[in-house]
């Protein structure tokens, strides 16, 4: 006898009884139980060891059969009840108890402790059970609502490995400050792959390590620092932006790039700065490269400078040193002063010449003539004119008076500046056509430098560069060849891509057949392909899905499977609770086992069965990727739902086969939304699937069904030969009807 444990059903007799109850047909199962019971109960002298040990896993069936019961929890039990079916035993209760007793009292001198302690357990349920059966498990609810393609929060493909080494070969090395290093890494890598191989999620991953690596820049007081100027308002006041425009102009601390450059403290290691770039978002080349400047310097800033005020006070102070400064200094003027100052000086000049034209008027109030009143009231009023004037000229906020270009980055004219700043911004660098790529360089060259005296390094992540127009992606590219051709240093580039695509694009745009038979490397196909080998140091293809990696995601997304003992735990809080997610929000959602079980739905998507079904069609539809998979499943969840409202009554059996039927409709649906039309095209009096379905062993009616929905040409043999081993299943035409009634 083969012994494993000391639960019940922990030998080879009890477990081989569990496996032919399990094969026997549905209406002979409670007879099978009641007589193992009764065999028992009716046998006078020696009961024998193996029906001992059948009547023991009967008893242990009827028990998890009632209401207030164990589960099955033993692996070695009927697999109907392990994956939530029922059994019509509970009535045999009392039978099972009085079995126990018998073998407790005949048998119990013979086994271990620890055996004997589960088999009386045992008993006092079934004595002390109420005898009602437990209520049957219904596999009807979804929980899931589908998924977005937001980018994951968290590695859900098995590529953490990889993502570990790519932040390794980011991370700024400690000879940073050398301009070139034969082990600084790369600084252009390629995260290459198809639309929805997962992409934007490693980067995602890639930038989050990287930002968990940040430090801030410790600033310290300037070695001419004062204590009375201690106070000072964060805003920027006219009187400072006075100075910074032109007027009493200071240089606390000497450097190319402006008067607010933060001393740094070379404490810690070199640290990155994570900035991302979206390409798609522009269409004109100026466009892209404005914004490519901005994304750069707006990083570096908010990386080296600790509040928003001495971010704006950078930027005045950088874009007064190129700017015509006069209509922004007069703009200035003509803001801080108070109405009150104009008032008074046209009411002070005309009280003068009315009484010099009247000198006979004589008054005279508290001791003061007429001709001093005259000078007194207006006096006033222009001292009140003063007062306000300088309050405004010391207190006010500069950002009121001037053009908020100024104070958040490089300026702006031309077309890509507002109505409003360009009357008074005129930037002669940035008017010149040939200036703009002078300007890119200027503020681009001027952050990244006092980055690396900071001790830091950008790290750029440029996404999607595959879905822009053609001249867009040229001119993206062209800026990052100004980093490699040594001009400018400190920045690295993250680049997500199919080079497949990006290549096609180059080669439409660099379209000469001269020209790229020139310049074409080695085996390259295009002009594409050469320019991309020059530019990228390191490809990272992503890999495919394996099954593994395919059923962990499926695992993530919808929970782990759920056997008997799981089915039943399940709390009305969780449909309520779930909501549309993506791959990076979804994880196990299992809950812990309430007290008072009661009749609740199970999830139809942790069933195994369901489970089975989806985790073999993920993996014959040739290394879907991570979208394809969230697609599938949403759509999945989508009909399924629709179903279920449809249905009055969705018990285990229905409920389980319609859920695996509609895994099929669903590829379906999803795999070959292009053809679906031909596929509802009606054939002899029936829709074209159907009669695939009927015929998908037939080859000569196969191909004329094909032939009459305009599907037998070259073009599409592999779209019918998936099709049909889609179809070769059991059920295919229930599949096919399915399929139609969605629709």
């Amino acid at each position: 006898m083969g012994t494993w444990g000391f639960l019940p059903l922990d030998n080879d007799t009890a477990a081989d009884w569990c496996g032919e109850l399990n094969d026997a047909a549905p209406s002979e199962r409670p007879e099978m139980v009641d007589n193992a019971l009764k065999y028992i109960i009716e046998t006078k002298d020696n009961m024998g060891l193996d029906n001992t040990q059948v009547a023991i896993a009967a008893a242990a069936v009827v028990a998890s059969q009632l209401e207030d019961g164990p589960l099955m929890t033993s692996a070695y039990g009927p697999d109907f009840i392990l994956a939530g079916g029922s059994l019509d035993v509970a009535h045999l209760a009392p039978l099972a108890a009085q079995a126990l007793n018998k073998i407790l009292n005949h048998r119990a001198s013979a086994w271990r402790s620890e055996f004997i302690e589960e088999i009386e357990k045992l008993h006092d349920i079934l004595a002390s059970s109420c005898g009602r059966p437990r209520p049957e498990v219904q596999w009807s609810a979804v929980a899931t609502k589908g998924f977005s393609d937001r980018p994951a929060q968290s590695d859900l493909l098995q590529r953490s490995s990889l993502i570990e080494v790519i932040v390794g070969l980011l991370s700024p090395m400690r000879n940073s400050n050398a301009t070139s290093s034969p082990h600084e890494g790369p600084q252009v890598i390629c995260i290459e792959g198809a639309w929805g191989s997962g992409k934007t999620s490693v980067m995602h991953l890639i930038a989050s390590e990287l930002k968990s690596q940040a430090w801030v820049v410790d600033y310290v007081r300037h070695p001419l620092f004062r204590p009375w100027s201690a106070w000072k308002p964060s805003r920027i006041t006219p009187f400072m932006a006075h100075r910074l425009l032109g007027i009493w102009r200071s240089r606390p601390i000497p450097t190319s790039s402006g008067k607010y450059t933060p001393i740094e403290k070379y404490e810690s290691e070199p640290m990155p700065v994570v900035a991302t770039f979206e390409p798609w978002a522009h269409q004109s080349s100026e466009q892209v490269w404005a914004a490519l400047a901005r994304t750069i310097t707006q990083a570096g800033t908010e990386a080296l400078y600790k509040s928003e005020g001495e971010r704006r006070k950078y930027w005045l102070s950088r874009n007064a040193e190129r700017v015509d400064t006069t209509p922004l200094r007069q703009a200035l003027w003509r803001g801080i002063a108070s109405p009150l100052l104009r008032v008074s000086i046209f009411a002070l000049i005309v009280p003068i010449v009315v009484q010099l034209l009247r000198p006979d008027t004589r008054f005279s109030m508290l001791g003061i003539g007429t001709f001093g009143l005259a000078w007194l009231l207006p006096a006033l009023l222009l001292a009140a004119g003063l007062a306000h004037t300088v309050a405004h000229y010391l207190l006010g906020r500069a950002d009121a008076f001037l053009p908020e270009e100024m104070f958040m980055g490089p300026v702006l004219s031309g077309v890509l500046a507002t109505s409003y700043a360009e009357g008074i911004l005129r930037d002669p660098l940035h008017h010149a056509r040939s200036g703009s790529l002078y300007l890119v360089q200027h503020d681009v060259k001027v952050v990244l430098d006092e980055m690396r005296r900071a001790n830091r390094e950008m790290v750029l992540f440029v996404d999607d560069l595959d879905r822009c127009a053609p001249d867009v992606t040229v001119e993206v590219l062209q800026a990052i060849n100004l980093f490699m051709s040594g001009q400018l240093h400190g920045c690295r580039f993250v680049l997500g891509l199919d080079q497949a695509v990006v290549a096609a694009q180059i080669s439409e745009v660099y379209g000469q057949e001269e020209l790229a038979k020139t310049m074409t490397y080695g085996d390259d196909p295009t002009l594409g392909w050469s320019f991309l080998r020059k530019m990228i140091q390191l490809p990272v293809i992503l890999p495919r899905l394996t099954d593994n990696a395919v059923e962990g995601y499926v695992r993530a997304l919808l929970g782990d499977i759920e056997t008997q003992v799981e089915t039943i735990e399940r709390l009305d809080s969780e449909s309520q609770q779930s909501s549309t997610t993506s791959g990076e929000q979804a994880g196990d959602m299992a809950a812990e086992r309430p007290k008072n079980i009661g009749r609740r739905p199970s999830l139809l998507e942790r069933h195994p069965e369901v489970r089975e079904v989806l985790r073999n069609r993920l993996a014959a539809s040739n290394g879907s990727s991570g979208r394809e998979t969230k697609r599938f499943l949403t759509v999945w969840q989508f009909y399924l739902r629709v179903t279920i409202n449809s249905s009055s009554d969705m018990t285990l059996s229905n409920g389980v086969l319609l859920a695996r039927r509609l895994v099929f409709a669903s590829e379906i649906i999803v795999r070959w939304p292009a053809y679906l039309r031909q596929l509802c095209k009606p054939v002899d009096g029936k829709s074209a699937l159907i009669l695939l379905a009927e015929n998908v062993d037939n080859d000569l009616e196969w191909t004329s069904t094909l032939a009459k929905i305009g599907l037998d040409k070259p073009a599409y043999f592999s779209v019918a030969k998936n099709l049909r081993s889609l179809l070769r299943c059991d059920d295919s035409k229930e599949i096919a009807i399915l399929t139609m009634h969605l629709i």
